[in-house]
């Protein structure tokens, strides 16, 4: 197998990933906010940030899958390791929302209206990560992808 296509198979993992992520997202945030649970809408948006990390991965892959020139004689495989590093930026830019919320939240209660529904679509969305991850990490594996092992600790 050639290296690109290595390429074309992580940047269909990540497509895959990143549809998977908006999805668990939409659902976090509004039930979230239909119950007004500060942890869900945080995760929700953290899901969100995982679909950006997607989106900064397919941008890393494209660039990282051109091919050797003049200026790049060994290829252009070193974009793919930055990408790598812009996605755990992003974790970081996470955790400031999520505080951020958090404190707002806290200045301001709320009551929370916890039902059967919220719990199913926490333990839902908690199956549909942990297979993403696993998904996500053993085609990094497989495909030696950096990107796909840096979103795949994201997801973690």
């Amino acid at each position: 197998m050639t290296s690109q296509d290595n390429f074309t198979q992580a940047k269909r993992v990540l497509l895959i990933v990143l549809l998977l992520n908006w999805l668990v997202s939409a659902v976090k945030i509004a039930v979230g906010y239909a119950i007004n649970s500060v942890s869900m809408i945080a995760d929700g948006f953290h899901s969100l940030f995982d679909g950006a990390s997607n989106i900064i991965g397919l941008v890393g892959l494209t660039i990282a899958a051109r091919e050797r020139d003049e200026t790049h004689p060994y290829g252009h495989k070193k974009y793919e390791t930055f990408t790598a590093v812009g996605i755990s930026l992003l974790l970081f830019v996470t955790c400031f929302e999520v505080i951020e919320l958090a404190v707002r939240h806290w200045l301001t209660p709320m009551p929370i209206h916890v039902s059967a529904s919220s719990f199913i679509v926490m333990i839902g969305t908690m199956c549909v990560n942990y297979l993403i991850m696993r998904y996500e990490n053993k085609k990094g594996a497989a495909l030696r992808s950096d990107v796909l092992l840096a979103d795949s600790a994201h997801t973690r």
